[in-house]
């Protein structure tokens, strides 16, 4: 048992634990491929690097991992009303419908896959989004499941 009671750094610094660790597992082939250019000194993974990065790879982590959270967040019953229920609910489409256009323009050839780059825009705007958004959902349904002591079904 707990002998103090936690703070919302307590519940923040989890989240933040969370994100790092589905972060890593989802860029893990990313993560390899740069640790495999690295050790045979640049001569092999590079093309795969690019193709992964360029393919969109850490976009869709991102999106994946702010789904994610969506389901918890709906799945534990809590229910958000004014413009909580708009930032938990609609923010990810956000995210997603975003990723989504880019992602048709550049299948189509309208707009280049440098879009998809890791200093590109996009990517920056994604991942700080996404980061913020699950910092802060995440954060605050550990903290109502931590209160409510049992989970709702």
């Amino acid at each position: 048992m707990r002998n103090r009671k936690l703070t919302y750094w307590d519940y923040f610094w989890k989240t933040f634990k969370w994100f790092i660790g589905n972060a890593l597992f989802g860029v893990f082939p990313l993560v390899f491929m740069c640790i495999i250019y690295y050790l045979s000194e640049k001569k092999l993974g590079g093309h795969e690097i690019e193709k992964l990065v360029y393919d969109g790879a850490v976009l869709f982590v991102c999106i994946a991992m702010v789904g994610a959270v969506l389901v918890d967040y709906y799945l534990s019953g809590f229910r958000a009303t004014g413009f909580g229920r708009f930032a938990i609910y609609a923010f990810p489409s956000l995210i997603l419908m975003l990723i989504s256009v880019n992602y048709f323009l550049i299948h189509i050839k309208v707009i280049d896959n440098s879009r998809f780059s890791i200093t590109s825009n996009t990517t920056i705007w994604t991942v700080a989004m996404s980061f913020i958004y699950i910092l802060f959902v995440k954060t605050n349904l550990y903290i109502k499941e931590d209160v409510n002591h049992e989970p709702a079904l």
